[in-house]
């Protein structure tokens, strides 16, 4: 959850709910690790700014109009993980979550053919953590609570309702 790693002091009077992507403000991030960061430091050490740049991802948007239809992408995105973890470049990810043995698991598993395994290699946790879950009705508040505005570009599901759509670009 990127809202967790919102750094405590160094962003008041900024909060992630109150913070907007694209805005030109400046933030800073305190991992589990107690590194700080800042974007615009090393976007200032280039003489850019965060105008400049357009960030895309975030992660997962996992959606339905209903409960069922999530569980379903749920478990579509359980597999995703496990085959992108299963890839050494993505291990730096999970390490960062201390996940380190998984990824070598997985590929390990990978090697073996083992696909259908992998998958449930990967915990709800795990899932969670790189995704916002919830239906049509839930999806907003879950992207604020998941992506805390870090990011200014998601990939939604073809499925997701046009007017939901909007709502959400209207957002950033």
């Amino acid at each position: 959850n990127l809202a967790k790693e919102w750094h405590p002091t160094k962003n008041d009077p900024l909060t992630p709910s109150n913070f907007t992507g694209n805005s030109g403000q400046k933030i800073w991030w305190l991992c589990d690790k107690n590194h700080s960061f800042g974007l615009e430091k090393g976007l200032d050490n280039k003489g850019k700014s965060r105008q400049d740049f357009e960030i895309s991802g975030g992660g997962f948007v996992v959606t339905g109009a209903d409960d069922e239809a999530v569980n379903k992408m749920f478990e579509w995105v359980r597999m995703r993980v496990g085959f992108y973890g299963s890839t050494p470049s993505y291990w730096p990810v999970f390490e960062s979550h201390g996940w380190e043995d998984l990824g070598r698991k997985l590929n390990d598993m990978s090697k073996k053919g083992q696909w259908a395994e992998m998958t449930q290699e990967i915990s709800d946790d795990v899932v969670h953590a790189f995704s916002a879950v919830g239906r049509f009705d839930e999806i907003s508040n879950a992207i604020d609570e998941r992506f805390a505005g870090a990011v200014d570009v998601l990939a939604l599901p073809e499925t997701t309702p046009k007017d939901l759509v909007l709502e959400l670009r209207g957002k950033n």
